[in-house]
């Protein structure tokens, strides 16, 4: 099992402001689901970060889902990206009481862990 660092960084690809925003998460783990169907293998990399609330800002930009590169970092050093230029992952966040939920979906054809 992979031991994350509470830092999750997401890079917009929608063009408009494509600067990273870093969200301070809660302790989690991640592992892709593996789906073999018709047409090959895919990764579903849906997750659920419960993260800090963010800038209102941040908050707006992040109320409808747009398309952007997710990375998590292992405390390891290594680096592992949920989604690509190509393949988008989907992002939004929506903020709850004291903390926010920044919702990831996206389906990879190759898993974000390998090499891991």
């Amino acid at each position: 099992m992979i031991e994350f660092k509470q830092v999750v960084r997401v890079t917009p690809l929608n063009g408009s402001s494509p600067q990273p925003v870093t969200f301070s998460t809660d302790p989690f783990t991640f592992e892709p689901a593996q789906s073999d169907d018709d047409s090959g293998t895919s990764y579903r990399c849906d997750h659920d970060f419960v993260v800090e609330i963010p800038p209102s800002e941040v908050l707006e930009r992040f109320s409808t889902p747009i398309p952007a590169i997710v990375e998590l970092f292992a405390t390891g050093g290594h680096t592992f990206a949920i989604g690509t230029a190509g393949i988008p992952a989907m992002v939004t966040v929506c903020p709850h009481l004291q903390r926010a939920r920044l919702h990831v979906t996206c389906t990879m054809l190759r898993s974000p862990m390998r090499g891991a």
